[in-house]
């Protein structure tokens, strides 16, 4: 049927062309897809290769084609433009959604710090609040006592002085006259 091989070539080529009307039954998704599971490269190249041994069988040529591939797809370049410029909208866009969703993570952790800031704050009012009232009902106590007997509460204030002030390695010259240090002095004349 073929007198040289460059007419077997330009046969086969033709046949490859008309072929190429199998890919119109594919969207641009099966043949080039972010989600690898999604491409049908796969699909596309058995339709072609189906297709060219049909015709090849149609014209008894003794050709047979064993594989069909798909190396590269060009596109015109308004097409190549018009995709990168979705697929850096649709990119855009799921940057957005990503910040939004982060936004309201944030927001969401925020709002559940504050209530637990109130919950602990208020928590720790009542418990001071409490202590107050604690104290201010044992130094009510106290301070019935001291009013019982004003010099014995004159004496136990003067011993808490003393024992502050001794509270440290401390050396002090003083007159045992000034108070507190009177005490010691009232000692002394109690031991003779």
């Amino acid at each position: 049927m073929f007198r040289t091989t460059s007419r077997a070539t330009a046969f086969l080529l033709e046949r490859l062309r008309a072929s190429k009307a199998e890919i119109g039954a594919f969207t641009f998704n099966d043949l080039t897809n972010v989600n690898p599971d999604l491409v049908r490269l796969d699909d596309v190249n058995n339709a072609l290769l189906n297709r060219i041994q049909s015709e090849l069988e149609t014209y008894e040529t003794g050709i047979e084609v064993l594989s069909v591939g798909i190396n590269r797809i060009l596109l015109p370049e308004n097409i190549t433009r018009s995709v990168f410029q979705r697929m850096k909208q649709t990119r855009q866009r799921q940057a957005q959604n990503a910040r939004s969703e982060g936004n309201a993570i944030a927001q969401s952790i925020i709002a559940k710090t504050d209530s637990d800031k109130k919950r602990i704050m208020a928590f720790t009012e009542r418990m001071s609040q409490r202590l107050r009232a604690e104290g201010d009902a044992a130094a009510a106590r106290y301070y019935k006592e001291y009013s019982k007997s004003a010099e014995f509460a004159i004496f136990l204030r003067k011993l808490d002085a003393f024992k502050l002030s001794l509270r440290e390695n401390t050396t002090f010259i003083l007159d045992t006259k000034s108070e507190p240090f009177d005490l010691l002095e009232n000692t002394k004349q109690q031991e003779k």
